[in-house]
């Protein structure tokens, strides 16, 4: 039937609705029949449209120079969280803070951690954690009468001045109750440079 319009028609199937077939790009369809649920639908210039998987939680649509953007989640880099979520991405620093814990004998230490070490009768010995990455930061606070020492693991160094505290031996040591000391790893697993302290700080 006509729609009034010359050299226009309109089919229907008696109930008022439209039916159509397939109407390809250069008329102003789509090309396709069937396009995916929850698709993202792309361009293809004088091709039918394509349209992508459904996206997973958090995935995104990410460029590609010279073809088709994909699917993908967001890769979280050091210092970094991603957590995807129906409908949201949260990105989250991690290690951004210290997290101080009272240590009153033998402790590992972990990155990114401070220790207030209190024991006023036997030294409290921290050891530096076997894997760190370049800049995790550890630091040492005395309070405890007996002091701290800050000892390597094997093939670890410590960087004070123009000092150097080497292999499962080496350490520093506090001489005085309040002495401290801050240190940042600057080659990852093996090297910390000290980059504050306060006291005079002995070097084994």
């Amino acid at each position: 039937m006509a729609d009034g319009a010359a050299g226009t028609a309109v089919v229907t199937d008696g109930g008022g609705v439209l039916s159509l077939g397939v109407v390809g790009v250069a008329g102003g369809g789509s090309g396709v029949a069937t396009l995916t649920d929850g698709g993202i639908l792309l361009g293809s210039g004088v091709g039918a449209i394509t349209a992508t998987a459904q996206p997973t939680n958090g995935q995104l649509l990410i460029g590609s120079t010279g073809n088709d953007p994909v699917l993908a989640a967001l890769t979280p880099g050091d210092g970094i969280s991603v957590t995807n979520a129906a409908g949201g991405v949260t990105l989250a620093t991690t290690g951004g803070g210290i997290a101080w814990t009272v240590a009153t004998g033998t402790t590992a230490a972990a990155v990114n951690n401070a220790y207030i070490c209190n024991n006023a009768g036997t030294r409290v010995v921290v050891t530096l954690p076997d894997t760190a990455a370049v800049g995790s930061v550890v630091e040492i606070v005395g309070m405890g009468a007996a002091g701290w020492r800050l000892a390597c693991n094997a093939g670890e160094t410590i960087l004070i001045g123009d000092s150097a505290a080497t292999t499962t031996t080496g350490s520093l040591a506090s001489t005085d109750t309040g002495d401290c000391v801050r240190l940042v790893c600057i080659l990852a697993d093996t090297d910390w440079r000290t980059t504050s302290s306060w006291g005079n700080l002995t070097v084994a």
